[in-house]
């Protein structure tokens, strides 16, 4: 198909909206004006993502439109270079309800900036009492940032503005953080607008982020998702370099749960996560009680080695996969985004042959030189705790969250639980003698929200 087919095959599907937006022509050769109307509030309405196979590509619409309910999955488009015909919107879900008239652009950068003021301003002036418990925000530019000019009025996955919760950045002795690609993501059935945004301190640590924001009058101030527990879904890529058995070095893509207890997927399956002693995350349950070192459920995954028989599943068992155990990227494409009380998945998770064209250069790596390279933000440790007799000692997991300009971590030794031995009681913070490492993890993520993980395992499947 020709680049002017192509154009005007996805005007036609998404004709409604273009109607209703009043962009008229082809958006590639009409000149319009960036001022939140016609083509330009076209754009703005909608997201595109194009994922490379190596043969094809795999391209997602997605139309930011205000949804019936929390857990309505949001209106896309999905197909591949190779199709013929481009799926149509239907026009039922284009109106001025579901639509709006916002600038949202302008609205976004607008936050942005009164954010970045705000972080401008001298501790002394921005809270009451820097970064001790019981400072709160004070200074007029600060507090008008949130809702009814209030930060107590702000809630988002059961934290709150304060010196140990959200926007402690205000509370601490930096300054001069700066606010960048501001991106309006979706809309929740509230009204509320989904944002995503990237922050760069003074030392050039950097990463992505999200936050819900309300219109108050003519602009808009942080509110939260309002949600008094934290129940994040997000895509997860995965490099597993096995060092010292290269052929069964393997990548997988799924979904991270960090969930309690039982979630259900959008297929109606219900999954089981719970906790483990000496792990920091809950783990997920297989069908025959087994619990996995991670909430990760795998649904894709290849030997990087062509010659490697099997499924990766079949060197780890503690890969717990979704059934079936490998999904065609097709049936990816296929599956809508998780909703969850707190959490939508900005993008669906990637599909094997998307993995394995991104794999050389996408992935969490100190030298963020390196095209598309994502800076590393938390380093993480695996290993046993010291076996007892001829009992293995249990496992467990550690890390350090780091800045993203370092290149450099300390991981020290944290218990779990009383039961847990793998810390050394004499000394805080140091490993117990006899504990064993097995992996380190590097872990990234990018501006879609897509985990990327780097785990370097010294172990043989």
């Amino acid at each position: 198909m020709s680049g002017t087919a192509a154009v005007g095959a996805v005007m036609t599907a998404l004709r409604p909206l273009a109607d209703h937006v009043g962009a008229n022509g082809d958006p590639i050769r009409t000149r319009f004006a960036v001022d939140g109307a016609g083509h330009d509030r076209l754009l703005d309405t909608i997201q595109v993502s194009v994922r490379p196979t190596g043969t094809e590509s795999n391209v997602e619409i997605t139309v930011r439109t205000r949804p019936r309910s929390e857990d309505a999955p949001p209106v896309s488009l999905s197909f591949t270079t190779r199709d013929a015909a481009i799926p149509a919107l239907s026009a039922s879900t284009v109106n001025p309800a579901t639509i709006g008239s916002d600038n949202i652009a302008a609205l976004i950068v607008d936050l942005l900036a009164r954010t970045e003021a705000c972080c401008a301003l001298p501790r002394a002036e921005r809270v009451t009492d820097g970064s001790n418990p019981g400072s709160t925000v004070a200074a007029p530019q600060c507090r008008g940032l949130f809702v009814g000019d209030d930060p107590s009025t702000f809630l988002s996955n059961g934290a709150r503005v304060g010196p140990q919760g959200v926007f402690r950045g205000d509370f601490g002795t930096g300054s001069g953080v700066r606010f960048d690609r501001g991106t309006f993501e979706f809309r929740r059935a509230d009204g509320d607008f989904v944002i995503s945004y990237r922050w760069t301190a003074r030392d050039g640590s950097t990463d992505n982020d999200t936050l819900v924001a309300r219109r108050e009058g003519s602009v808009l101030k942080f509110i939260g998702n309002q949600c008094i527990c934290d129940a994040p879904v997000r895509p997860i890529a995965q490099h597993r370099d096995l060092i010292r058995s290269p052929q069964w070095s393997s990548i997988a893509t799924g979904y991270n749960m960090w969930i309690a207890k039982v979630v259900t997927t959008p297929r109606g399956t219900q999954l089981t996560l719970l906790p483990t002693p000496g792990l920091s995350q809950l783990a997920l349950a297989g069908p025959d009680g087994s619990l996995s070192g991670s909430g990760v459920l795998w649904l894709n995954g290849r030997f990087l080695d062509p010659a490697s028989p099997g499924h990766p599943r079949d060197r780890e068992p503690s890969m717990l996969s979704a059934n079936p155990a490998d999904w065609s990227d097709d049936a990816i494409r296929a599956i809508p985004r998780p909703v969850g009380v707190a959490h939508r998945v900005l993008p669906r998770r990637p599909g094997g042959a998307e993995r394995r064209a991104d794999l050389s250069h996408d992935q969490p790596c100190a030298d963020t030189r390196r095209d598309r390279a994502h800076a590393v933000r938390r380093v993480g440790v695996f290993g046993r705790a010291p076996s007892v007799g001829a009992t293995q000692g249990a496992r467990f997991t550690d890390g350090t969250n780091v800045p993203s300009a370092w290149r450099h971590a300390l991981v020290r030794c944290s218990r779990q639980s009383l039961a847990d031995t793998h810390c050394d009681p004499t000394y805080p913070g140091h490993f117990a003698q006899g504990t064993m490492l097995f992996a380190l993890e590097l872990w990234g993520r990018n501006a879609r929200q897509v985990e990327l993980s780097k785990r370097v395992g010294v172990y043989r499947p």
